[in-house]
């Protein structure tokens, strides 16, 4: 869960771009993942 964690709060500092967008998306979708594995 820690590294969940560290992945969705390493997002933001790449700034409002695409890349940023769809890797937010990967990152809430695999805390989701983990929360129900």
């Amino acid at each position: 869960m820690c590294y969940a964690n560290i992945m969705v709060h390493h997002v933001p500092h790449h700034g409002m771009t695409l890349s940023s967008s769809y890797e937010t998306f990967l990152n809430l979708w695999f805390v989701l993942v983990v929360s129900f594995a």
